[in-house]
């Protein structure tokens, strides 16, 4: 039990809020998801700020979430 307060699983791990104000280019994307797993986080969470005051997200957008 003591090994997994020490080092949680995957699920059990932080996950903070990514904000996009825009949409970020596919190869900034994976360097910060590679970088962030990098740190032991256990997984984000992509607040799109960059499609409010729209109907929803733009396929661009989704393009870029479904990576």
């Amino acid at each position: 039990m003591l090994d997994q307060l020490a080092n949680p699983p995957l699920q059990y791990r932080l996950a903070p809020f990514w904000v996009w104000s825009k949409p970020p280019n596919p190869a900034e994307i994976d360097r910060q998801v590679r970088e962030m797993h990098a740190k032991g986080l256990g997984g984000f969470v992509i607040d799109r700020k960059c499609s409010v005051g729209t109907q929803g997200p733009s396929e661009e957008l989704l393009s870029l979430i479904q990576r």
